[in-house]
């Protein structure tokens, strides 16, 4: 297979790529879930002649929290399945719940028209395939807050909305959350989506996923402290940001890889 290469040397399929290929590489990446969703059901993907399908535990035997839980989980591998149809030159069509009468089935993918990757298409792919050294120091010594507006547009792209946890309010949401006290140094963000959909938890997967990787690409480390089992219970009020018609469903913690004192 032919490759190009990207400014940082890694090589992402060409628009006449295997498609097989770049799927299998992008959700082997994705297949490692974050330890705050290791609760949530599996998610597998299938191909046919029709497109490519997402799909997630859903019977209607589990309870709401953990189909809730499944499709934010499955978000990730939507997001991967998107950037490799896209890397191999086809834009990629989606559609979420594409079978009322099939509710497990979360997305369905097709490739449309041939037409060359985007830069930022193929930036997130070399991110998600080869999350090397490189990847999180490129921006080493840069600040997660001056990287605030681009990682809000990467939440935007999806269709979620984030609101940044000002230090004067981290106190009451560690309580609220059972959480040990949160270090001030990070940069705190709720994920979360438009009223308390099914689509929107999918969304809010994806945008998870997406700010990862652009964080990644700007030498930050992305964290989920709590996802939305760990939410769900509070008040309203006691998330902020989430105000009338906003669905608080994970907190993330960005800060500068080389800092990290986990690494």
């Amino acid at each position: 297979m032919t490759a190009e290469k990207l400014a940082d040397g890694r090589a992402v399929p060409t628009a006449a790529g295997d498609l097989a290929g770049a799927l299998d590489r992008a959700l082997a990446a994705s297949a490692q879930p974050e330890p705050i969703l290791s609760g949530a059901g599996r998610w597998w993907v299938t191909g046919g002649r029709g497109g490519i399908e997402v799909h997630a535990a859903s019977g209607s035997h589990l309870p709401a929290a953990a189909r809730r839980l499944a499709r934010v989980a499955s978000g990730p591998a939507l997001l991967a399945v998107r950037l490799a149809v896209a890397v191999t030159g086809h834009h990629p069509f989606t559609a979420l719940f594409p079978e009322p009468r099939r509710p497990g089935v979360l997305a369905l993918v097709r490739c449309g028209s041939p037409a060359p990757p985007t830069q930022a298409e193929r930036a997130l792919f070399s991110a998600l395939v080869r999350p090397g050294p490189a990847a999180e120091t490129a921006g080493a010594g840069g600040s997660a807050y001056a990287a605030l507006p681009l990682l809000r547009r990467a939440a935007e792209v999806e269709r979620a909305w984030t609101h940044r946890v000002p230090l004067r309010d981290r106190p009451r949401l560690a309580r609220s959350l059972d959480l040990d006290p949160l270090d001030p140094h990070g940069l705190l963000l709720v994920l979360g989506s438009h009223h308390l959909r099914a689509a929107g938890d999918v969304e809010v997967g994806q945008a998870m996923a997406r700010l990862r990787l652009t964080g990644r690409l700007l030498g930050l480390r992305t964290t989920v402290l709590a996802g939305p089992a760990q939410l769900a219970g509070l008040r309203p009020g006691a998330v902020p940001g989430a105000d009338r018609g906003l669905a608080p469903l994970l907190v993330l913690d960005v800060r500068t890889a080389a800092a990290d004192p986990g690494r």
